[in-house]
């Protein structure tokens, strides 16, 4: 029978070693944390606009800049106008802002791959639900004027973004490439995260196909204003949305017809 000094004494062990791993552990967050000292979340930062006319650049110009109605312009009416400093066409600190770098906004972007898309379609056109057949949402920064948080300009926003498949082959498709090579947070590498999660789950590759950015039918389309859209069974109230026509493939045919939409949640933080 193991007497109560030995039991003793054998706790005492183990709570040695714990010890001892907890201050090897604690040694290796230290060596971690010096390596990593600069990095600060969630604090807003520019995202980086090569000024270029990469088709990708372009693409996260449009998604954070040009169809953002957080976005304030110009002689803008919205009501984030009053006092607000205009989104300027090429200074992109007027712009919404990025959490702090790359990995973070990927870490935090949310995924649904299993959505209902019979039962939970998004409305974007009058008598046209969308079926989404995956989404995304995706973490950035806004310019933030009611709430009262001293010394904090800047409020959380999500981009709900989403794939539908429509079929049929395009005329041409033209792989996206690579971001230009930019700053730490390239508004590029924003549309190509977008582009390489939104397809089907057999899809591969993702194209664009001619005059994508274009308002027209067929091409860019705005939809309805204060929709009521769908994220991992849950409601979400959508401001303004956008969708552009892409073409994806797997690993063997050729590229389908498909869409992907951009949806600004709503959350009065004008």
């Amino acid at each position: 029978m193991t007497q109560p000094r030995e039991v003793l004494y054998t706790r005492r062990n183990i709570l040695s070693l714990a010890l001892g791993l907890a201050s090897a552990g604690c040694a290796a967050t230290q060596a971690g944390r010096v390596a990593t000292a600069n990095i600060v979340f969630p604090y807003p930062d520019d995202w980086c606009w090569s000024g270029g006319t990469g088709e990708l650049e372009r693409l996260g110009k449009i998604i954070i800049r040009d169809e953002n109605p957080y976005c304030v312009f110009a002689g803008s009416t919205n009501p984030g106008s009053t006092g607000a400093t205009p989104c300027d066409a090429t200074n992109t600190s007027t712009w919404p802002k990025a959490l702090t770098d790359p990995t973070t906004w990927k870490v935090l972007t949310e995924f649904d791959f299993n959505p209902d898309a019979v039962n939970q379609k998004w409305p974007f056109f009058a008598g046209y639900p969308a079926a989404v057949t995956r989404s995304m949402r995706i973490p950035y920064l806004i310019g933030q004027g009611k709430a009262k948080k001293k010394n904090v300009q800047v409020g959380r926003e999500n981009l709900l973004v989403g794939y539908e498949y429509v079929g049929g082959t395009p005329p041409s498709a033209t792989p996206w490439g690579n971001p230009a090579s930019c700053g730490k947070n390239p508004i590029g590498e924003l549309a190509q995260f977008i582009t390489d999660n939104m397809m089907r789950n057999t899809d591969t590759t993702s194209f664009y196909v001619p005059s994508w950015y274009v308002k027209q039918a067929g091409s860019l389309e705005e939809g309805l204003p204060q929709q009521m859209w769908y994220f991992r069974r849950a409601p979400i109230v959508i401001d303004f949305s956008f969708r552009f026509p892409v073409a994806t493939q797997g690993a063997s045919g050729g590229p389908g017809n498909g869409w992907i939409y951009v949806g600004y949640e709503g959350g009065g933080s004008y």
